[in-house]
């Protein structure tokens, strides 16, 4: 289960991006399968593909700058719009 402070950066993580790239849609917040040290933040991306790896790009030099600060692994991942909640 994730915990507050995980949902906390994930949030952060995702609020910064949308700021700068407002077609961003937040899906969820979850914890990795694999790690439940590991956030990801789920998202639907724009169409565009520069524009994804712009994203992507923003997205990773948030999260290292999480990692160094929290020491929490913060990761940006694609949804499916169609399963959104």
């Amino acid at each position: 289960m994730i915990n507050f402070k995980q949902e906390e950066l994930g949030r952060q993580l995702f609020d910064t991006l949308q700021a700068r790239y407002p077609d961003l849609e937040l899906v969820k917040i979850t914890e990795s399968m694999e790690n439940p040290n590991h956030t990801w933040v789920n998202v639907v991306f724009p169409h565009d593909d520069e524009r994804k790896g712009e994203i992507r790009e923003v997205a990773s030099e948030i999260s290292m700058d999480l990692l160094l600060d929290y020491g929490s692994h913060i990761t940006l991942s694609s949804a499916i719009p169609d399963l959104k909640p």
